[in-house]
């Protein structure tokens, strides 16, 4: 079985780690966080496509466009805090 790769971008540290600490505790393992919507994109370049990137809306709809264009399903902060079952 393929592990899921998940791909997080939010220039706020706290944030990140926060994303990713979630994932890590619901058993992801293949998790990369990124400060910007650029270091996102020069990993995907390298051959590295996540099956799920979660981003908040400032990293601009080119750069998400980007990412849908290679297969990849955008998940929202917001949306991501839904699928916890936290209020917004």
């Amino acid at each position: 079985m393929k592990k899921s790769v998940i791909f997080i971008v939010d220039k706020n540290p706290a944030h990140r780690n926060l994303i990713k600490f979630n994932f890590e505790r619901n058993r992801f393992t293949n998790i990369h966080a990124f400060p910007n919507a650029e270091e996102c994109l020069y990993r995907m370049q390298k051959n590295l496509i996540p099956d799920f990137l979660v981003t908040g809306s400032d990293v601009g709809a080119a750069k998400i466009a980007a990412a849908t264009e290679k297969g990849v399903q955008v998940i929202s902060e917001e949306d991501y805090l839904v699928l916890l079952g936290r209020p917004q």
